[in-house]
């Protein structure tokens, strides 16, 4: 729930491309793939796992949460956009609370599903709704 509530916010904010072009059983399972394993685990584990655990110990979980978040927020500046820099940074220290109350890896990582339906499902559905739009003509000619 809270990963596909943050992929609808970031979707409004950034409105990505679409990684695949229709929606097939297997290019979900691929990118599901691809975003759990590559991005989702690796991501948590350098910033949960190593910067956050660190920067806790450094300056207090407070301040090593709120950093965790900042760098994570700068890193996913790909677009950017302050909007998508600071909603990067709140999903961030989301996902950090997250992880400081349940130190679970797998569950912060479970939310990451917000990558496949921002990316992968998303885009897609806009497009469908578009291409639906376009192709709708009343007939007004009575």
């Amino acid at each position: 729930m809270i990963g596909t509530v943050a992929a609808l916010a970031e979707h409004r904010i950034i409105d990505p491309i679409h990684l695949i072009e229709r929606i097939r059983v297997q290019d979900v399972v691929l990118i599901s793939i691809v975003m759990f394993i590559f991005i989702g685990v690796v991501e948590e584990l350098i910033f949960r796992s190593i910067f956050q655990t660190r920067l806790e110990k450094i300056f207090g979980l407070r301040y090593g949460l709120l950093l965790t978040g900042g760098i994570f927020g700068i890193m996913h500046a790909s677009y950017g956009l302050l909007n998508d820099i600071l909603f990067a940074s709140i999903f961030g220290i989301v996902l950090g609370y997250i992880f400081q109350k349940t130190r679970n890896i797998l569950f912060t990582v479970s939310i990451r599903i917000v990558n496949v339906i921002l990316f992968g499902i998303l885009p897609n559905m806009s497009m469908s709704i578009m291409a639906n739009t376009q192709n709708f003509s009343p007939d007004i000619s009575g």
